[in-house]
């Protein structure tokens, strides 16, 4: 893995994208367990089927070992509590400040993709690469009419990952706001080509005109896309992958 935080006066703090793919893992699940705390254990054992409890899991496990690169403690050691809007975030320490290390963790299919930000609220979004017809219908529900009204002009060929692309974006921004309950997808616009350029186009929504956006996309490979959103007028995006071997050397720890 790459180093921790390398923060330079001359530039923006970068934030940075870890991709984990379980379908390229090897780790049994139950080898990561003891990694997470007694919270995640009940969540993870609420699931029906064994392939969603497994996913849970790794993407839970893969988050501490992220999260602990930029806080120096193990990953089983990792604290989480509920922030704004019930939004996880780093427990504080035993002086009652809590690590200015911001996250978000999103999973979909095999794809785990998880966002860290210093001090600035980050979201991120992931989502598998796939057809549906009822794209069309639901973009013209929960998209700006802009927004659905390029997809359905772009080549049919292209519709899907226009969507999923302008999805990925949308939900990116919301999760790094926090209450995805209060801020419609329609109440702001982002670029919807799925060969542009992320960007915040348009905002409507009240609850998120008061601060600055930043967007960009994150290379999932051919079978996904995603996206990572960050408070502040710059976005200096750094992108890492995180392997088996990682989470078997983190399980193994102390």
């Amino acid at each position: 893995m790459p180093p921790p935080y390398e923060i330079h006066p001359e530039s923006p703090d970068p934030t940075d994208t870890w991709l984990f793919d379980a379908s390229r893992c090897d780790v049994p699940a139950r080898d990561v367990m003891s990694l997470l705390d007694a919270d995640e254990h009940a969540r993870a054992s609420s699931f029906l089927f064994d392939r969603d409890r497994e996913r849970f899991a790794l993407s839970h496990a893969a988050l501490r070992v992220v999260v602990s690169r930029y806080v120096a403690i193990p990953p089983r050691r990792v604290a989480f509590a509920k922030g704004r809007h019930g939004k996880p975030r780093l427990s504080p320490d035993g002086s009652g400040v809590a690590p200015p290390i911001h996250f978000s963790l999103s999973h979909a299919g095999p794809f785990t993709l998880i966002a860290v930000a210093r001090g600035r609220d980050v979201g991120v979004d992931v989502e598998h690469l796939r057809s549906d017809p009822h794209f069309a219908d639901m973009a013209r529900r929960v998209f700006t009419s802009e927004e659905a009204a390029e997809i359905e002009a772009l080549p049919e060929s292209m519709r899907a990952a226009a969507f999923l692309r302008c999805w990925v974006r949308k939900e990116a921004l919301v999760k790094a706001h926090g209450d995805g309950l209060s801020v419609p997808l329609d109440g702001f616009r982002v670029s919807v080509d799925p060969e542009s350029p992320a960007r915040l186009l348009a905002v409507r929504a009240p609850e998120i005109a008061g601060t600055q956006w930043s967007l960009a996309d994150v290379d999932v490979g051919p079978a996904g896309v995603g996206a990572v959103a960050v408070a502040g007028p710059t976005l200096a995006l750094r992108e890492f992958a995180l392997s088996d071997a990682d989470l078997r050397v983190a399980a193994a720890g102390d």
